[in-house]
């Protein structure tokens, strides 16, 4: 039986009622801070007009990757990748599940689709036994990269990247990570990730 992983198999961010903050690719610490804005002297809230057109435009996509990585337009695929899994490695730094966090940050949007469309949900699916694997490994290395798929009219570039990972517990395995260049704005030619697949699991019949 073939079964892929999505965190891809991950989660939608076209709920209507998701909020602005979310539409950017940010957490909810950013709805936070701008109700906390409201309460402040009139010479000190928020222009949101201003705002928001400044994070579409930025080069960096979201406003906290001083804490946690965001998707940026200057990160390669394999960037990604990397970034991703040294934050899953130390889960719990510098809060707990800032690594999942991290993962659901660049996750294309049909990947949260698949999993129920919030960050609680993909949390509670990386808690099965496949994918929690790579949550505080021991170790974890990069096999091989596959060459770029060229863009189509309906898809942007895509790319994969295979890592091996050694979990806390149990036996080495590998997944592979699928990356494709997002065409939508507000994500707009940043690489996020499309799938990521336990490989014994995915050729398994």
């Amino acid at each position: 039986m073939k079964v892929t992983l999505g965190i891809f198999a991950l989660l939608s961010l076209e709920a209507a009622a998701f909020s602005v903050s979310s539409s950017l690719g940010c957490t909810s610490r950013l709805s936070t801070q701008l109700q906390d804005s409201e309460v402040e002297p009139e010479s000190n809230k928020v222009n949101m007009s201003f705002f928001i057109e400044e994070v579409i435009s930025s080069e960096v996509i979201g406003v906290d990757e001083e804490v946690i990585p965001f998707p940026s337009r200057e990160f390669k695929s394999i960037e990604v990748v990397v970034m991703c899994m040294e934050r899953l490695s130390k889960n719990n730094a510098p809060y707990k599940d800032a690594g999942l966090e991290t993962c659901w940050n660049f996750a294309s949007d049909m990947s949260r689709a698949s999993q129920g469309g919030s960050l609680e949900r993909f949390i509670e699916f990386a808690s099965n036994p496949s994918f929690s694997s790579m949550v505080n490994a021991k170790s974890w290395s990069v096999v091989s990269t596959g060459p770029l798929i060229e863009g189509t009219n309906t898809r942007g570039p895509m790319q994969t990247c295979r890592i091996r990972v050694a979990p806390a517990k149990g036996d080495e395995r590998d997944f592979v990570w699928m990356l494709q260049r997002e065409r939508r704005p507000p994500r707009q030619d940043c690489w996020l990730i499309h799938q990521c697949i336990q490989t014994d699991i995915a050729l398994d019949d």
